[in-house]
């Protein structure tokens, strides 16, 4: 495995509704897949504002690392994923 979780699924799958539902229902918001990679920086790599939008207001932390020394901000800074950088500054 490579430690996605349906969090991690769900905001690939960029579906809005079954993210909100995962949230409700007490996902992990912070799991670190097999690169230390989270759901947030996910969406925060791909200009995925929206679902950057929820998990934030949902508590996702901003200041995880991958395994390369990636945090959300910095895929976002590359991605242009503007919600994220103006939670960051």
């Amino acid at each position: 495995t490579d430690g996605n979780t349906a969090l991690w699924l769900a905001c690939f799958g960029g579906d809005a509704a079954v993210v909100q539902r995962l949230i409700a229902a007490g996902a992990r918001l912070d799991n670190q897949n097999d690169t230390g990679a989270t759901a947030l920086m996910y969406c925060a790599s791909t200009g995925r504002d929206g679902l950057v939008g929820l998990l934030l207001d949902a508590g996702a932390d901003a200041q995880l690392q991958t395994q390369d020394d990636f945090r959300a901000v910095d895929l976002a800074a590359t991605a242009g994923s503007l919600r994220l950088l103006r939670h960051t500054v």
